[in-house]
């Protein structure tokens, strides 16, 4: 049944209207990827209630009260925050830069629709980022001792980029979760990702000094979690969780998310490091790499945007697509997948831009994927800078095109 009542006579104006500021900017809109006979909105490919039938049964247990919802948020720095830059060197990250991450303004924007309710669940921990301090300025809610670093390749474990790791101190990585409007989020239950693998430490979880789990993380490598909640009598109250190295090895947590068990909402996670091509995805080397981590994690929907950087990288488009493609083949053996066309940084001269864009559109129509096309709502690079939605570095979104892209996909979520 395709989706017309809702998103294409209330939603689309709303959607289509978030653009025409940009593409007012500029006199012509210059040609986008064709929309199939199936869709009957601008800017949106294969949008059809058959292709997200788990992301419609999630939604229907978060607002009837009975179940909730995970949705990953993976990809490059466009999905990561404003200025997530690269590994340079101190300043590399704009600082408070993850509340303008995808994740953050998608669970803003889901939260404030009716009859649901988001929150940004998750720390990511593998931001390319290039030191401790580089990190704690990307994500305010992290604190970091000395004793934590970062580390590389498959000593580490994770998704990938750079790594924490804590190889012999037993100082905290202390993580102050904040609900969707920037104030401190109230949670009793708490999960961390590790990975396992032979001679690795153990780590504890604690709050206040108090520990409620102590996890080894030494065996057959793998990816594991450990989970503390009510049954282990955590309060529910605003409060802080403190990841602390006790024995043996090097111990690395991959991701840390929390939620409310008195609550069902949407839980979205951010996933991704600045940088990341699609070949970096599809590495199924270890159970710790993304094309494998993600569904052991698990998740209704995955909204995946990662093709910029094999661009500027001079990656054949054959290439890129068959490695996205293998991404998208694998994430939908658990949940469904949304496919974002963004904005080409305004300072880069892409060449073969079309046979990207085209890619897109094959694999949206192999596998009934929906495509949401950003930069057809927004308006082109040009038209969108102009309306204030790029950064001064003319690589990423400002704040407000930070928004605006978080309330496309909203909006349309939403309208299921």
């Amino acid at each position: 049944e395709l989706l017309t009542s809702a998103l294409a006579l209330a939603g689309a104006s709303a959607l289509y209207s978030l653009g025409e500021a940009a593409r007012a900017a500029a006199p012509a809109i210059p040609p986008e990827i064709p929309l199939s006979p199936a869709n009957s909105v601008p800017g949106f490919r294969n949008w059809d209630r058959a292709n997200l039938r788990k992301t419609i049964a999630a939604l229907a247990k978060v607002r009837s009260n009975t179940g909730s919802m995970t949705i990953n948020v993976a990809g490059h720095s466009a999905l990561m925050g404003e200025g997530s830059g690269t590994i340079s060197g101190a300043g590399a990250l704009t600082s408070g830069a993850q509340p303008f991450s995808v994740a953050s303004v998608l669970s803003k924007h889901l939260n404030a629709c009716p009859r649901l309710r988001a929150r940004l669940a998750s720390v990511n921990s593998a931001l390319k980022t290039p030191s401790r301090t580089d990190f704690a300025a990307y994500d305010a809610r992290c604190t970091l001792t000395s004793d934590w670093t970062f580390a590389t390749g498959d000593a580490g474990v994770g998704t990938g980029g750079y790594l924490f790791m804590n190889s012999s101190g037993a100082g905290a990585f202390s993580i102050t979760p904040t609900a969707s409007d920037g104030s401190s989020m109230v949670w009793d239950s708490a999960r961390v990702w590790y990975g396992v693998n032979s001679g690795l430490g153990t780590f504890t979880l604690d709050i206040g000094g108090t520990v409620y789990a102590t996890q080894s993380t030494a065996g057959s490598i793998g990816l594991s979690s450990v989970s503390i909640g009510p049954g282990n009598t955590v309060s529910r109250t605003a409060q802080t969780l403190n990841i602390k190295r006790t024995t043996g090895g090097a111990v690395y947590p991959a991701m840390i998310e929390f939620w409310d068990s008195t609550v069902n909402d949407i839980r979205v996670r951010g996933l991704g490091w600045s940088g990341s091509q699609a070949s970096d995805w599809i590495s199924n080397t270890y159970p710790y790499h993304a094309y494998s981590a993600l569904p052991v994690m698990g998740g209704d929907l995955t909204i995946f945007e990662c093709f910029r950087n094999d661009q500027s990288h001079a990656v054949a488009p054959t290439t890129w697509q068959a490695n996205f493609d293998a991404c998208v083949a694998q994430w939908r053996t658990f949940g469904d997948v949304i496919i974002i066309v963004d904005h080409e940084p305004y300072t880069w001269t892409l060449t073969n831009d079309a046979q990207f864009r085209a890619g897109l559109q094959t694999i949206s129509d192999k596998y009934s994927v929906p495509l949401v096309d950003i930069r057809y709502l927004m308006g082109s690079g040009p038209q969108a800078w102009a309306a204030g939605y790029g950064a001064s570095d003319n690589v990423h979104y400002s704040a407000i095109g930070w928004d605006v892209k978080g309330a496309i996909l909203a909006e349309a979520i939403s309208e299921l």
